[in-house]
């Protein structure tokens, strides 16, 4: 089949030489695509030990279903373009919202009119005609932080991955496997209850912790606290937090209180993980880390107030790119496939 290649034989005192082998990572290939409404459609392309080969600029996407599905069609379709008369051996996606891995169905991508249990694996698999695995975008960066990070998570068993970009998501390891829950529904960290009082999520809940410490969450809390006549120098109608980080590293307070409060209810939220399942560290991960210098003070101090004295408190910021969600994709379906065909071997 092709999957594996003689490498030379291997030394042995009496008998034949057995054939050593190894995997040949020449002519076959994975794709993994990260689908998010923060960061866009990004790719990868990796040989079957999940070394990047190439990587393809993140597209936009579109906030309505059918749009959005062409949109990610249309990147995959350039990846499988370029590497056509080449062997691809399975396609990974990391994605954005509710998605249920047993079944490969996409149930809810936010903020995209008419996505709803959307069979997508199956759609993928029929188009493209290899072997799909549809993945929760943080279990994802879990597993290519896990494989290729510089953190404590590549030894740690037990660990938590915690992406924030426009949403807050999370992916928990437990005694070295990912923790998916009932019906893959784990993972819901933005939706942690800081306030029951507090103000409207996203999801039509109040209070959660991404109201306050997503990226989503504290421009709407600016907008709201500006048109009420805080003083600001940002212009009360600005969505841009690149700008309210700006504002807020030149000192303009309202936008330092906005950044401050992400840090506490973050630190407060990561408390109750850590009393509740000890994780030998958590990484943080996703676009809002590029404003850690204004959030992970107060973060570590919120932390340290509410964690229960005994339980020691690992929090660290991932250094892996925006690629991150596609590798791991790409790395959960290399996995897959070498366990499949380590028979043949």
């Amino acid at each position: 089949c092709g999957y594996v290649t003689p490498i030379g034989k291997q030394f042995t005192p009496f008998g034949r030489k057995p054939e050593e082998l190894d995997i040949n990572d020449a002519d076959h290939y994975i794709l993994g695509v990260d689908l998010n409404l923060s960061s866009g459609i990004c790719g990868v392309v990796t040989d079957v030990k999940g070394r990047i080969i190439r990587e393809y600029k993140k597209v936009n996407v579109p906030q309505r279903y059918e749009e959005a599905l062409q949109a990610f069609y249309r990147v995959l379709d350039g990846m499988t373009a370029d590497y056509a008369g080449k062997s691809i051996l399975g396609i990974g996606i990391a994605q954005q919202g509710f998605v249920d891995a047993k079944r490969g169905v996409s149930v809810y991508f936010p903020h995209v009119e008419g996505w709803a249990d959307v069979p997508l694996q199956e759609m993928v698999e029929q188009r493209y005609g290899c072997y799909t695995q549809l993945m929760h975008d943080p279990n994802c960066v879990l597993i290519a932080e896990k494989h290729t990070g510089d953190s404590f998570m590549s030894i740690a068993e037990n660990a938590a991955l915690i992406r924030i970009d426009g949403g807050i998501g999370m992916s928990l390891m437990l005694n070295g496997e990912i923790y998916e829950g009932s019906g893959g529904q784990a993972g819901e960290f933005g939706h942690v209850t800081m306030d029951p009082e507090g103000p409207l999520c996203a999801c039509g809940k109040r209070g959660c912790l991404g109201a306050y410490a997503s990226i989503d969450g504290i421009v709407r809390r600016f907008a709201e606290r500006a048109e009420a006549g805080e003083p600001t120098a940002v212009p009360a109608d600005s969505r841009d937090i690149q700008l309210l980080a700006d504002a807020a590293r030149s000192g303009d307070a309202l936008c330092r209180d906005l950044f401050r409060r992400m840090g506490e209810n973050l630190g407060l939220a990561l408390s109750n993980l850590f009393n509740t399942f000890s994780p030998e560290i958590v990484v943080l991960y996703g676009l809002a880390t590029a404003y850690k210098d204004l959030f992970f003070d107060a973060l570590t101090s919120s932390l340290h107030a509410h964690i229960y004295a005994t339980i020691p408190a690992k929090v660290q910021v991932s250094a892996l790119g925006t690629n991150a969600p596609a590798l791991g994709a790409a790395l959960t379906v290399s996995d897959r496939l070498l366990e499949k065909i380590a028979p043949l071997g």
